[in-house]
């Protein structure tokens, strides 16, 4: 599994305990939504079928990959066209 890493651009001293709490609470909505989409699994098994493929096109090979996860209306009404066999 991936992990769930929130960076943040603050100086430890200056994070109060109400701000402890509001990253906690913004790394748990973080963690539902991943959760909900079920996107670690998703990049989970895209990252496995890449390495299983060993496609000299990675990035080509990522985009095919999560397009073949929608439908052809899905990807046509937000402008999104893809051509060439999916993986």
């Amino acid at each position: 599994m991936l992990p769930l890493i929130i960076i943040t651009l603050m100086d430890k001293n200056s994070i109060h305990s109400s701000n402890r709490q509001n990253l906690s609470r913004a790394q748990e909505k973080a963690k539902s939504f991943i959760e909900e989409f079920q996107v670690e699994k998703i990049i989970s098994e895209m990252l496995n079928s890449l390495v299983h493929s060993r496609d000299p096109k990675p990035i080509i090979f990522m985009i095919k990959y999560l397009a073949s996860l929608v439908t052809e209306q899905e990807l046509d009404e937000n402008g999104i066209v893809v051509t060439g066999p999916m993986p």
